[in-house]
């Protein structure tokens, strides 16, 4: 009896997890950025004043000629990126460790190592190392103080990751901050899909209906632009009932409102930008009774 127990226990239970996984969606393999709470002053009214205060609230002055380094959409703390010649040079050692990489050094060479490949690099010299292979770099690796530093291009094809370069001057190239010079560096896993653009505006159109409701009572569609002196909501109403995708970069899709929203493409998350004197990041709560309010 008591064999024939176990044996049906175990069956139950496997009935139970094959239940369970089909009516499950899989867990994700990408977790949020680091953006929630992210604010900078850039240096448009003086050196002295600009900063950068991370989610985690540290905050870091920063230099006239500043770079901002996104990876995966996330804002890495500050580590020096120069500029030589137009080309980014950026901190091999900082990104390579943030991609789950191993970073070492043998006392004349760095070396970097992952699942599946190993990277020699050679300061000041133009020859790198690729899985027993020798590749020649554009730009030689050069040290600022003591992180080295590897040109944009090369580290891209050395990481195989995709790279993109916004001088903040051209707001229709790819960039996450408006006017702010900043790297994005970007590598997904192949078996996830981003959401779409109709996805991220029905998230995003769900949430603010969610607010207005909260505010101002039943929402009803609003097609048709009302006059400007009409309620303001009513205004929103034909915001929200009109909803658009105006550019994305590899990790959001902007959605203008009255400041930009942000979606998250890999896990739904809703951001508001405002791009003030001082540019501030922070999830949207739909339910804060403060949701709809968009003080300049």
């Amino acid at each position: 009896m008591k064999k024939t127990a176990v044996i049906l226990c175990a069956l139950l239970m496997m009935l139970i997890g094959i239940c369970g996984c089909s009516n499950s969606e899989p867990p994700s393999l990408i977790g949020s950025t680091n953006v929630d709470g992210l604010e900078i002053q850039p240096n448009t009214i003086g050196t002295d004043e600009a900063h950068i205060t991370y989610s985690d609230g540290v905050t870091e002055n920063i230099p006239e000629e500043y770079v901002a380094l996104f990876i995966n959409g996330s804002i890495m703390k500050h580590e020096g990126i120069q500029i030589q010649d137009g080309v980014p040079m950026l901190p091999i050692k900082l990104i390579s460790e943030e991609l789950n990489q191993k970073v070492s050094s043998d006392g004349e060479s760095i070396l970097i190592s992952g699942d599946s490949n190993e990277i020699k690099l050679l300061p000041e010299e133009k020859k790198a190392i690729l899985d027993d292979e020798e590749y020649t770099l554009e730009i030689a690796p050069k040290f600022f103080g003591k992180t080295l530093l590897v040109g944009l291009n090369d580290l891209s094809k050395l990481l195989n990751v995709d790279t993109v370069y916004y001088d903040g001057t051209d707001e229709s190239e790819t960039h996450i901050i408006q006017n702010l010079p900043q790297v994005m560096i970007s590598t997904y896993p192949d078996e996830i899909n981003s959401i779409t653009k109709e996805e991220a505006l029905e998230i995003l159109k769900e949430q603010l209906i969610t607010a207005y409701e909260n505010q101002f009572g039943e929402f009803t569609e609003q097609k048709t632009k009302p006059a400007l002196t009409n309620e303001n909501n009513e205004m929103l109403r034909y915001i929200i009932s009109n909803l658009s995708v105006t550019s994305e970069n590899d990790r959001y899709y902007v959605i203008p409102v009255v400041f930009d929203f942000w979606i998250d493409k890999y896990t739904g998350e809703v951001y508001v930008y405002y791009n003030g004197l001082v540019m501030t990041v922070h999830l949207f709560d739909p339910n804060s009774e403060n949701a709809l309010v968009f003080a300049g």
